[in-house]
């Protein structure tokens, strides 16, 4: 079983708080991100914990769609198994027609 991170272990509201304050840095290098974090009052993350916990909240935030990403498109490459999602503003009948229209290899 894999370690818990940091951030699940704190209470909700200040693990919201601390999401938040991630995610508004997302940007900015660990060191700047630790330093607001700080001044938040958040003390129990570590530059290192934050390291390992940004892909984690990368993913789960990649499934989220943002007001103008209202398709996601979800491609997965029968072969290696490799999936990639991607979020559009375009319609799923428009991004059909995209693929459908490519002049792609028999």
């Amino acid at each position: 079983m894999s370690r818990r991170f940091s951030i699940d272990k704190m209470e909700p509201h200040r693990r919201t708080m601390a999401i938040d304050c991630i995610r508004a840095n997302r940007h900015f290098s660990l060191v700047e991100i630790i330093a607001n974090l700080r001044e938040l009052g958040i003390t129990e993350i570590s530059k290192s914990a934050l390291h390992r916990y940004l892909p984690t909240l990368d993913k789960k935030d990649s499934l989220c769609a943002s007001p103008n990403e209202g398709t996601i498109v979800t491609i997965v490459e029968r072969g290696t198994g490799e999936v990639i999602t991607l979020a559009s503003s375009a319609s799923g009948r428009t991004i059909a027609e995209m693929v459908k229209g490519l002049q792609l290899p028999s």
